[in-house]
């Protein structure tokens, strides 16, 4: 420690010096808040299942690539 760092604990303590602990916590407690919810990601997970079941099948492999599964040595 420095002689500033001790100058500083000595204003401190100066200043702290008639400062009383309080009885009753300053806040006030209340009900404790509701977990979050994602509504955003709710919303686009609807509007992914609701594009599904609207959706031709024959239309849900148009991405211009072949599925195709071969068995090795074939």
């Amino acid at each position: 420690m420095g002689k500033q760092d001790d100058k500083d604990d000595d204003l401190f303590r100066d200043a702290m010096r008639d400062v009383k602990p309080m009885r009753k916590p300053a806040i006030a407690r209340t009900a404790p808040k509701p977990p979050p919810r994602a509504r955003f990601k709710r919303a686009d997970e609807r509007a992914v299942l609701q594009e599904s079941l609207e959706t031709a099948p024959d239309e849900l492999l148009t991405t211009g690539e072949e599925l195709s599964f071969r068995r090795p040595h074939v």
